[in-house]
């Protein structure tokens, strides 16, 4: 999370230079909810918007 700030200050808050750092944080996000549907985290949003984000931008890998 520290590390997307970071970019997101650099570029001037343009998410699509943030990209793989952004992927980085639902894909973690995303485990964390699957580990445990219940869980929370300040740094991480609503399971549903996670899944939603994941959803619209497929892994270009």
């Amino acid at each position: 999370a520290c590390n997307l700030q970071g970019c997101l200050n650099k570029n001037k808050f343009d998410p699509d230079k943030c990209q793989h750092l952004m992927r980085n944080l639902y894909t973690c996000c995303d485990r964390m909810y699957s580990q445990d549907p219940n869980a929370e985290s300040s740094a991480c949003p609503i399971r549903s918007a996670v899944t939603r984000w994941l959803d619209r931008h497929p892994d270009a890998a």
